[in-house]
């Protein structure tokens, strides 16, 4: 071992491999008594240089032997260092063009993914608000809060995925800004950080113009304690980032504005409802159940009856009340009440079949009460008891003690002649019938056992409802099982000619579907507390295309342009992984400068204040190096020596291709 004028050792290793043998030449500072302690190989224990070598000779052994000499200059990054290197596996080669691949495919897909949630709410927009024409579609009560779960999930995934790709951007771009020049400790620190915007307001405040000249700014922790010497423009930078990130989430979170949903003056849907107590027709006794049907009936008399299959019509009409004539049927849609009277999804109906009886010889006198007639066309004869008759009217007698079925009322009509209009007698056995009452599904789903009656009607209801016209509330002589009224003939339940079986039908189920309605609109009222459909009003979606597809086509713009930046600035450089441990060992060059023992538990800012890093400049770059084989590059983290070096303001265009290490 010799020591020259340089200061410099010279060590000539013969590996414990006879067949192996080479040079290792190293290159240190040494101190002016060159103790142990300023050896660079001193073991921990023995401290002496000699068991250095002889380790280091024992790698050599198991490595083979590797020449390297390589001289590193601050003010020459290109120029080469004598330092140990093993390569075993860390040489990576690198290529812009690759790079620049990678960075498209990465970029272009989060920018996909944008356009594809943008379609997406387009799409979604659309369908809710009617495909076939817009304003057509009704939305309930469950449609409103599906659609919203639907727009806030895509809206959440659309700002989600814009914040993220910008800080991946962002991520990618950072190592092109530290390759550009050397920086304090203190910037570095925040560019590293840049996912995070707070950082970038850090570094906006600390790099704008003068600002460590004011008094009111100096006080945060992180502020910058010197004159900014980087870029002029990094504050510049800084904003528009920040108003990029801001302004994104921002046309994100407004979109939901141009899409308001207004109240229809459609059928409602939803609510608590007050609905017509069709349980019973009275409280009080059977009697006066009977008299009010036929009152009610007579009330409904009045009611406009429209044609099936005439939409037009129907919603032309000023009054709320729905009586509509079918094939052979009346119908009614229930009104069920709010603030406005609207139809409901329930529905009922009322049918009648007549068969007209056949006269013998007195054809059809009423005699002593009674009257002869025939069923089956003259061979079996029965006689009928009709109570009241008068020339020229219909008696309607409903019986009571015959039953057609648990919603049906027998009728026997009797229409006595008058021999000027009424030409003829004729009578006429009816079963008039009310059918079940029809709602849609889940109409009211929630109903307790109590609501059911009055919802859906009982027999008893529908038996008094279909022979309404029939009733008095008053029992003859006794008799309770039979009860009969007659109409003059201006009315139209007593028409001034010969009535055949199907006029009879006809009378028998308007008069019961007209009581019906009747006792609906004015009736006693029963409260149904929240069905799922009920009187509230439906929801309409309006949405304003001309602002969504500008925001959406703007949400899109920003990304792309922040993607284009990001592939003409981010391609500069060796573009490193966000993994934690890949950055340590990057900075170890930095952190190294403290001792292990007095570091290891030194928050951010107090290794940024330690003696050995005060004032510190550094930058991302590689240095040059030589092998006895091949030149190689070495990705490192130089230090700025002095303040005058010029390469402060030398900036490198793009790392060289090649293998680095």
């Amino acid at each position: 071992m010799t020591m020259d004028s340089n200061r410099s050792l010279s060590f000539e290793v013969v590996s414990l491999d006879s067949e192996r043998r080479g040079p290792y030449n190293l290159e240190r500072r040494e101190s002016e008594d060159c103790t142990d302690a300023s050896l660079p190989f001193k073991h921990p224990q023995h401290g002496n240089a000699s068991y250095s070598l002889l380790s280091n000779a024992e790698q050599l052994r198991q490595s083979g032997t590797t020449k390297i000499e390589s001289q590193q200059s601050q003010e020459h990054p290109e120029s080469t260092t004598s330092d140990t290197i093993s390569t075993h596996s860390t040489i990576k080669n690198y290529n812009h063009r690759e790079s620049r691949k990678f960075l498209l495919w990465t970029g272009f897909n989060r920018f996909c993914v944008t356009l594809f949630l943008c379609l997406f709410i387009g799409l979604t927009l659309r369908a809710y608000e009617g495909l076939n024409k817009p304003h057509t579609r009704a939305l309930s009560k469950s449609d409103v809060r599906i659609f919203n779960a639907i727009i806030l999930g895509l809206s959440l995934a659309l700002g989600l995925n814009l914040a993220s790709s910008l800080k991946h951007y962002g991520l990618l771009l950072r190592w092109s800004i530290l390759t550009r020049r050397y920086v304090s400790l203190q910037a570095f620190d925040l560019i590293l950080g840049c996912e995070n915007l707070t950082n970038v307001f850090k570094l906006m405040v600390i790099s704008f113009p003068g600002v460590h000249k004011i008094p009111s700014i100096r006080f945060p922790p992180w502020r910058q304690k010197t004159r900014w010497r980087g870029a002029k423009f990094t504050w510049l930078i800084c904003l528009a980032w920040l108003l990029l990130n801001v302004g994104a989430q921002t046309l994100v979170a407004t979109l939901s504005i141009f899409w308001p949903t207004d109240t229809l003056d459609a059928m409602p849907l939803t609510g608590n409802v007050s609905i017509s107590n069709i349980m019973a027709w009275q409280a009080d006794s059977f009697p006066l159940q009977l008299s009010s049907a036929n009152l009610y009936g007579l009330s409904g008399s009045l009611y406009p009856v429209f044609a099936k299959g005439n939409p037009n019509e129907i919603s032309s009409q000023k009054d709320d009340i729905s009586i509509v004539r079918g094939d052979g049927y009346y119908e009614y849609s229930f009104l069920d009440k709010d603030l406005n009277n609207v139809a409901s999804s329930r529905t009922v109906q009322a049918r009648a079949a007549c068969i007209q009886f056949s006269f013998g010889e007195d054809e059809g006198k009423r005699i002593n009460g009674m009257v002869e007639a025939s069923l089956d066309g003259g061979k079996t004869w029965s006689v009928y008891n009709v109570i009241r008759a008068v020339g020229g009217q219909i008696a309607w007698t409903g019986i009571l003690s015959h039953s057609c079925g648990p919603r049906c009322t027998s009728l026997l009509v009797y229409q006595r002649a008058d021999h000027k209009n009424v030409e003829k007698n004729a009578m006429f056995l009816c079963n008039s019938t009310i059918s079940e009452v029809r709602h849609i599904k889940n109409a009211f789903g929630n109903l307790r056992e109590e609501d059911k009656p009055h919802v859906d009607s009982t027999d008893d209801f529908a038996r008094i409802a279909a022979g309404a016209i029939a009733w008095t509330g008053d029992f003859d002589s006794g008799n309770r099982d039979n009860q009969t009224r007659t109409y003059p003939t201006e009315v139209p339940f007593s028409p001034n000619h010969t009535v055949s079986p199907m006029d009879v039908e006809d009378i028998i189920s308007r008069f019961s579907i007209g009581a019906i309605a009747a006792f609906d609109d004015h009736g006693p009222r029963y409260i149904v507390s929240n069905p799922p459909i009920g009187p509230v009003r439906d929801q309409q979606l309006r949405v304003d295309w001309v602002r969504i597809i500008i925001i959406l086509s703007w949400i899109c713009l920003v990304q792309f342009a922040a993607l284009l930046a990001m592939l003409a600035f981010a391609n500069k450089s060796i573009i490193r992984d966000e993994s934690f441990f890949s950055v340590a060992m990057l900075l170890s060059p930095v952190v190294s400068r403290i001792t292990r023992e007095e570091g290891i538990n030194l928050s951010g800012e107090e290794i940024l204040a330690h003696p050995n890093l005060v004032g510190k400049r550094i930058r991302y770059d590689y240095v040059k190096v030589r092998t006895a084989t091949k030149k190689l590059k070495k990705v490192d983290i130089l230090f700025q020596e002095t303040d005058d070096d010029g390469d402060n303001y030398k900036r490198r265009k793009m790392w060289a291709d090649g293998e680095y290490i």
